[in-house]
């Protein structure tokens, strides 16, 4: 059940006659005081599995802000609560009875995405035990990273962990051991600022790892390919790569062995129009060589009209979904319609195009039609 800002009103009245039977129920972009409004009845939801709570952008306005001990009241009304996500919602309150409270409903996949936390509130999550799946987007330190990877070494499945910039590279390195450890992982996303090349060996052997996502801070390139080198990437269905720094075509190069079905690039610095054009080259011919490849995103802060225009080749392959979004200062409207139009007259038998455009984004998504 989604519960939204259209039917939240509606749902709040008939809530007691469909809580029983709720197994998902999901809030998204309403007021946590509206939310508390539903777990404040009488009728408990005594088969929920799934609570989630979203936010479409991180703010601290008061109606995504919760406490703790308001969260932990929420839990105490799902007895069969198996996952748990919050995103976009600020927390106030020490942490640590939420904590407790998540071990105490055995929940197994928790999911704490931009919110805003100190170092050691966010540390406390990873305290947790019996976890198959763990997704805390704030920063936590390499020692807390390390000890919830050997506590639920057997268990985790999917894990997403950033690591303070300031932690040492000591400490970074052990951290990535232990990520390496996990022997079930099959999906990673990883956030570290480390400079130390030999620290990523340390996640070269992830047999059952399928999805793998990172962002790429101040990791050279040499470190970058000598990732891109191990034996886990290789087996790999999906990558995302996000690039936080300026991208050196090596690192490009490196991804043209791949052969995934979802491949995800996000360029985030500008770079000048001879690398632009090279960028562009080298993730056409990526695409091209990538026979499996089915869905693509690519992301950048950097605008070239061309990367519209090269869309040409990149559909006569088997895609059934690209999205391009693209964030500049400003652009000719007139020049975008013209490549828009050139792209649309060649993929009409084969893909739809949609695209919203505005002063400083525009957003391309092509669809391939039903057969």
């Amino acid at each position: 059940m989604v519960i939204d800002g259209k039917n939240a009103d509606v749902a709040l009245r008939q809530i007691s006659l469909f809580a029983p039977h709720i197994l998902r129920l999901e809030f998204s972009n309403i007021d946590s005081n509206i939310i508390l409004q539903f777990f404040q009845r009488p009728d408990k939801f005594p088969n929920l599995k799934t609570l989630s709570i979203t936010w479409k952008w991180a703010s601290l306005s008061p109606d995504c802000i919760f406490s703790t001990t308001s969260l932990s009241g929420i839990l105490d009304q799902c007895p069969k609560l198996d996952q748990f996500h919050l995103e976009n919602c600020f927390l106030y309150e020490n942490t640590s009875h939420l904590v407790e409270k998540i071990s105490s409903k055995r929940i197994r996949r928790l999911s704490i995405l931009n919110n805003y936390q100190f170092l050691d509130e966010v540390d406390r999550f990873y305290e947790l035990k019996n976890m198959n799946e763990l997704r805390i987007s704030s920063c936590g330190s390499a020692d807390a990273v390390q000890r919830v990877c050997q506590t639920n070494r057997e268990s985790l499945t999917s894990l997403e962990a950033h690591i303070d910039a300031w932690t040492s590279s000591a400490q970074t390195v052990k951290a990535l051991r232990s990520i390496g450890a996990c022997s079930q992982l099959v999906r990673l996303h990883i956030g570290v600022s480390v400079r130390d090349t030999e620290a990523w060996t340390g996640l070269a052997n992830l047999p059952k790892l399928r999805f793998f996502s990172i962002e790429v801070d101040r990791m050279p390139t040499k470190a970058f390919v000598s990732l891109f080198s191990c034996s886990f990437v290789g087996q790999l269905h999906s990558l995302k790569v996000q690039w936080n720094r300026r991208v050196d075509l090596e690192e490009l190069r490196c991804l043209e062995r791949l052969q995934l079905r979802q491949l995800s690039l996000g360029f985030v610095e500008d770079i000048s129009d001879e690398e632009r054009s090279s960028v562009l080259d080298i993730v056409v011919d990526l695409v091209k060589k990538n026979s499996l490849l089915r869905r693509l995103k690519i992301e950048t802060y950097f605008y070239n009209v061309n990367f519209l225009g090269c869309l040409y080749g990149a559909t006569t392959m088997e895609l059934r979904y690209i999205k391009i979004r693209q964030i500049f200062d400003s652009l000719n409207q007139n020049s975008v319609h013209y490549s828009l139009q050139q792209v649309r007259n060649f993929i009409s038998f084969t893909h739809s195009l949609e695209y919203t455009m505005s002063e400083s984004v525009l957003e391309i998504v092509i669809r391939r039609k039903m057969q």
